[in-house]
């Protein structure tokens, strides 16, 4: 928490002022509201429906939404590496947590809890593009 915090409020042009109430909010909405549910939202379908272990995306079920994914991510994944190639800590910070907050759109508009119902290889599909998400290749 404190490295995030610090990291993203870090002085890069101009003086930053600590304040407790903003180190709060920022674990509350972007830590654990964005992030963390992200982490917690894939990993729980990982471990009670696949044994623990990442699926495969299948290369037809779910494929346009994986490729909607890679289309929305996939930019701003190059601008993260580049902000962060550019020691321009607190872009890359936000730009992290623009791609996790599109990871949860997209598992919340992919609905895996409704495929796990109907398709098991169209769920595992969308299980992998959240991982993705995370940044895990």
């Amino acid at each position: 928490v404190w490295r995030y915090y610090l990291l993203s409020v870090r002085p890069e042009q101009q003086d930053t002022d600590f304040k407790w109430s903003d180190l709060q909010a920022r674990t509350n909405s972007e830590l654990l509201a964005n992030l963390g549910n992200l982490v917690n939202r894939a990993l729980q379908f990982v471990v009670k429906f696949f044994n623990g272990v990442v699926p495969a995306a299948h290369p037809e079920k779910g494929a346009q939404a994986l490729a909607a994914l890679g289309a929305t991510v996939g930019p701003k994944v190059a601008e993260y590496y580049a902000a962060m190639e550019a020691i321009k800590l607190r872009e890359g910070i936000r730009l992290a947590m623009t791609i996790s907050a599109d990871g949860n759109k997209f598992i919340q508009d992919n609905q895996p809890w409704v495929w796990m119902k109907q398709d098991i290889e169209h769920c595992g599909s969308i299980v992998a593009g959240g991982k993705w998400a995370l940044g895990a290749p």
